[in-house]
């Protein structure tokens, strides 16, 4: 449970860091998180209502429509024999509409570990694909807000068996910045 404790802590302390490290240069009087450029994101991921997690995702934001990043993230469940989750991806989101507030479209694709496996868990590595959708909402500081609903699929294979896919939905709250 320490290690849940110091990975959880660990993660947002970076996104904590990484919100302080964007660009101090002037933006015009009516930008917002979505122009063009260098942007990222803060989420808290919920699994079945009991996995609780954080993940960070950092890109280039090509127009007002086009996102596409690179992120790490990890979940657990509040129990000692079950083991924690990391997790690093590549992400797009597309953003359907000109206004402020808009429904969103995305896929991340990556690789999931069990940072503390044990012989009873499902999978220990395993590919991952993850389609989401969801709503973004900016706000009048310039950033974002994200409500996202997901369904991640987890690809994997035990020595001497056949290719398991497991998935479970998430709601993602966040920031965008």
């Amino acid at each position: 449970m320490k290690i849940k404790i110091i990975v959880f802590l660990s993660l947002l302390l970076s996104s904590m860091i990484s919100l302080s490290a964007q660009d101090t240069c002037q933006k015009e009087v009516n930008s917002d998180f979505r122009s063009r450029g260098y942007k990222g994101s803060v989420l808290y991921t919920n699994h079945y209502f009991v996995w609780q997690g954080i993940e960070t995702s950092h890109g280039y934001m090509f127009n007002r429509h086009h996102y596409l990043g690179a992120g790490v993230g990890a979940f657990f469940l509040p129990l000692d024999n079950v083991p924690a989750f990391g997790r690093v991806f590549a992400e797009y989101n597309a953003y359907i509409k000109e206004k402020g507030s808009t429904p969103t479209a995305g896929v991340k694709l990556g690789f999931c570990h069990a940072l503390n496996y044990n012989n009873d868990c499902k999978f220990r590595n395993a590919a991952e694909i993850e389609p989401a959708l969801g709503w973004s909402w900016t706000l009048k500081s310039g950033k974002g807000l994200l409500l996202g609903l997901s369904y991640p699929f987890y690809v994997t294979s035990k020595p001497d068996t056949k290719v398991s896919i497991y998935g479970m939905p998430k709601i993602s709250f966040g920031i965008e910045f």
